[in-house]
């Protein structure tokens, strides 16, 4: 942990990643946006890293990103003998694509920190590759891999293999899984809730049909959810307010086909 930040081990949230597109544009250092936002300057160096956006080269005014662009004599490189003017300066070929000495020029502050070119006063006009940080493009990534990592078989292929070996042949012989996890429950890796959905989405061998009772059960319907009522409709209908109508009125006649009807 860098000196005098007092780090967190949360998430970076939406309102962080802006906040970092943010101070990029201003040129902030990595270690002034991981004091704002509580974090290891490391931290933002990897998000930044992870998530930066490559903007696609303009063919027309970033043509040549060669290292040796500048001093290159080389002709003909495309094998047209008729054509005498050099390859770095050729509209209608890339000589990037054609010629093997072609070593792509990066930007200094592409190589290294910010790695991208959100500060950067001469991303106008220069040539090279360019990166750059988006909070959108960043908090979709990093919602979609939080999704992608929760999904799936949390095993590899071996203790899988191993898993079905030791269940399948006990469920066929007639065993429940609640017997099983509760005899090999240390040989097991996983919960028996995690074992139960293996079984009934066949990823062991041993298919639902193979349990004993469930062919005699018919499958569970999912109960409806329930709205919650809005409680704006019993505004003035509840016992406080029948008791003040009482002090109000208190000659009135009461019965239960009064005090059932104002309550519900």
């Amino acid at each position: 942990m860098a000196s005098k930040i007092n780090g967190n081990q949360k998430h970076l949230r939406e309102i962080d990643r802006e906040y970092i597109e943010a101070a990029l544009t201003k040129g902030l250092t990595f270690k002034e946006i991981a004091k704002f936002l509580s974090k290891d300057p490391t931290t933002i160096s990897k998000e930044i890293k992870k998530h930066r956006l490559a903007q696609q080269p303009n063919l027309f005014t970033n043509k040549n990103r060669c290292l040796h662009r500048k001093g290159c004599g080389a002709r003909c490189v495309c094998g047209l003998k008729s054509c005498d003017h050099l390859c770095r300066n050729c509209i209608p070929k890339d000589c990037n694509l054609l010629c093997r000495k072609f070593i792509e020029d990066i930007c200094v502050h592409v190589a290294k920190a910010p790695y991208v070119c959100n500060g950067c006063d001469r991303k106008v006009y220069c040539r090279l590759q360019k990166y750059y940080y988006r909070a959108h493009h960043s908090q979709t990534q990093y919602l979609d891999t939080l999704s992608s990592t929760r999904q799936g078989i949390n095993l590899c292929e071996s203790k899988l293999a191993d898993l079905d070996t030791l269940v399948t042949p006990l469920l066929k012989n007639g065993q429940s899984l609640a017997h099983i996890y509760a005899k090999h429950n240390a040989s097991i890796p996983c919960t028996s809730r995690t074992l139960y959905n293996y079984s009934q989405k066949s990823i062991l061998t041993a298919r639902p049909l193979d349990f004993p009772r469930v062919v005699k059960y018919k499958k569970r319907r999912k109960q409806a959810v329930r709205s919650a009522r809005n409680p704006a409709i019993r505004s003035g209908r509840t016992y406080e307010d029948f008791r003040i109508f009482l002090l109000e009125n208190p000659g009135v006649s009461i019965s239960t086909t009064v005090v059932f009807s104002w309550l519900f």
